[in-house]
């Protein structure tokens, strides 16, 4: 993921909400208009990472953007040893409390992990929402467009935005 300036980071967090979880204060943002989408983040970082990606999409997806437990401001002040299936509780809780039923997915590093608990629980009738796009078309189009412009030595952060926001479009 890109690196963020600390007042961008700064920003991202004064504009977040937090949802309350078994005894855990969970930061999120919600923000944007159009079909909700889920952004779930990698380790060892937080939701802010899609801060740039998300500044593309919020015309077109209402955003929800967590911090997982444990990670950014998800703070864990028990200590507890937190497991994918936890995360995705977690998640599966938030969504309920923002009333949305249907998402799309965008999963990036220990997120991809977490996004598979959901759409196995999902597979097995046990997801409390469902996961609008999954066959990872945005991915694989914008790892090509990458890999062709790494190699050219030529990748730019506006572009591959761009790359990102355009391949959304799509969906």
């Amino acid at each position: 993921m890109l690196q963020l300036a600390s007042d961008h980071i700064d920003s991202w967090y004064a504009s977040g909400l937090t949802f309350k979880w078994q005894g855990n204060d969970i930061f999120y943002r919600d923000f944007g208009d159009g079909a909700p989408m889920l952004m779930v983040h990698g380790f060892p970082t937080a939701g802010c990472d899609w801060a740039g990606i998300a500044a593309k999409l919020d015309r077109q997806f209402r955003l929800i953007v967590p911090d997982l437990l444990d990670y950014g401001w998800s703070r864990n002040p028990s200590g507890t040893t937190w497991h994918i299936h936890d995360q995705a509780d977690m998640l599966e809780a938030l969504l309920e409390e923002l009333g949305v039923t249907a998402c799309h997915l965008v999963v990036h590093d220990v997120g991809d992990t977490v996004g598979q608990e959901l759409i196995a629980r999902h597979d097995a009738g046990a997801l409390t929402f469902a996961a609008m796009e999954r066959e990872g078309k945005v991915i694989e189009q914008c790892h090509k467009w990458l890999t062709a412009a790494s190699k050219a030595g030529s990748v730019h952060e506006d572009e591959a935005f761009r790359c990102f926001a355009d391949a959304f479009a799509q969906i």
